[in-house]
């Protein structure tokens, strides 16, 4: 992975922890996860065991890029520093 071998242990950690919680953000509250390319729906009750690993190994794929960029963005100074509540949001954003 690009940029991880010069970071620091405790900034990986940071930015892996960041692309999971965005990736989880992406399951829980968008539509980005609902159907795979092929049209079928992956987020029902009624998902097979196959199914649910086609869809954890796609939550990891999508992990795996988002700090992949999140690295990319921080080699070229450009990080995204915090993860907040949707409660401060809007306090830093006015």
């Amino acid at each position: 992975m690009e940029h991880s071998s010069s970071c620091d242990p405790d900034d990986l950690f940071q930015y892996t922890l960041t692309a999971v919680l965005l990736t989880v953000y992406l399951r829980q509250r968008t539509k980005f996860f609902s159907s795979s390319p092929g049209g079928r729906t992956l987020s029902t009750s009624s998902t097979s065991s196959l199914e649910e690993e086609e869809s954890e190994e796609l939550s990891t794929f999508v992990s795996a890029l988002l700090l992949k960029h999140i690295l990319q963005l921080v080699c070229n100074a450009s990080a995204v520093f915090d993860v907040l509540p949707e409660s401060q949001v809007g306090k830093f954003t006015k």
